[in-house]
């Protein structure tokens, strides 16, 4: 029976090339480029905690793997350890006395689309009870700048799909779904200045903890920067966000005929469409250089042998959308 998930017909309507690669050839990039790594590390933590396990041993694990990377390759991906120490421990300020009771983490379901030919395969974040009893799919995002807009929310597919596909696998029916933004981009600590005392520059990226933080190392008296506190204190928190929206009941029909339509597409000539879009963002793609190198007529056989290897099923079950 043909498996689907989101994140395949998310690739086959991009790129059928793509797709190829993918789930044909079954091969993936050695390297994940910096924002994957970054959210699957985030995921990866927060599941953690949520379970109640340690998530600094999650991170000292990911720390093991990036001590073995060439220094061009640290080069690229920054202090990410630090950083998502830091992102991390804000999370847990931000959230622990949060009114919520994990039910499930990682809940793996398997639904047929089409009885007797294609199978959906997902993985839910989290099934979450809120204080009134009402159950929520909570989905973890990443994102490094700006807070996806709510046309965004509306219209995701993944999670439209997982409303209809929880029941369906014998799960509680969700009143809703749950996002759980965490910005990948950590808070800057703020400058300490040749004249003495920090920067009160109003467009800081920081938050009210990191100021006060850098405040109390540095000797340095809050009493003296209440009024950049206070401000701090009062913005909006563009680091860590939940937005909770009832179940779109109204768009299961619609997406759902056109996911089945999809992978009916796959179904029939998945083992062999290869047409390309080739679009700008192209570049961003893991099988660009081998798609590249096809194009112009190389030989490929070593890009394959250094550039990827053959894919592993954990990095579907955890979610290829963490690269938006």
């Amino acid at each position: 029976m043909l498996e689907v998930s989101n994140a395949r017909i998310k690739v086959w309507r991009k790129c059928r090339n793509a797709h190829y690669y993918k789930y044909v050839e079954n091969i993936e990039a050695r390297k994940k480029k910096a924002p994957l790594m970054k959210g699957s590390i985030i995921h990866d933590m927060i599941n953690a905690w949520v379970r109640g396990e340690s998530w600094g041993k999650v991170l000292k694990q990911y720390q093991k793997d990036y001590d073995k990377l060439f220094q061009e390759e640290k080069d690229e991906y920054g202090d990410i350890i630090n950083d998502l120490k830091t992102i991390m421990e804000g999370y847990i300020k931000k959230w622990e006395n949060l009114d919520i009771e994990y039910l499930e983490t990682e809940k793996e379901i398997e639904v047929e689309l089409i009885p007797g030919r294609i199978m959906l395969v997902a993985v839910i974040d989290r099934i979450e009870k809120d204080s009134k009893n009402r159950i929520w799919l909570g989905e973890t995002k990443s994102f490094k700048q700006s807070l996806p807009k709510e046309e965004i929310r509306f219209t995701d597919l993944q999670t439209t799909l997982y409303v209809w596909a929880a029941p369906q696998a014998g799960l509680p029916s969700p009143f809703g779904v749950s996002w759980d933004y965490i910005r990948t981009k950590p808070p800057t600590i703020p400058d300490l200045l040749k004249k003495g005392g920090l920067s009160k520059a109003k467009k800081i990226d920081t938050t009210y903890e990191v100021y006060l933080q850098t405040l109390k190392e540095h000797e340095l008296d809050p009493s003296n920067y209440a009024d950049i506190l206070e401000d701090l204190r009062t913005r909006p928190d563009t680091s860590y966000r939940r937005v909770y929206r009832p179940a779109p009941n109204n768009l299961i029909g619609p997406l759902l005929r056109d996911f089945k339509e999809s992978a009916l597409e796959i179904e029939a000539l998945g083992d062999t469409s290869r047409v390309r879009h080739l679009t700008r963002d192209c570049g961003w793609c893991d099988y660009y250089s081998i798609c590249q190198a096809e194009l112009r007529g190389l030989d490929t056989d070593y890009i394959r042998k250094i550039e990827y290897q053959e894919r592993r099923k954990k990095d579907e079950s955890k979610k290829a959308e963490e690269e938006a």
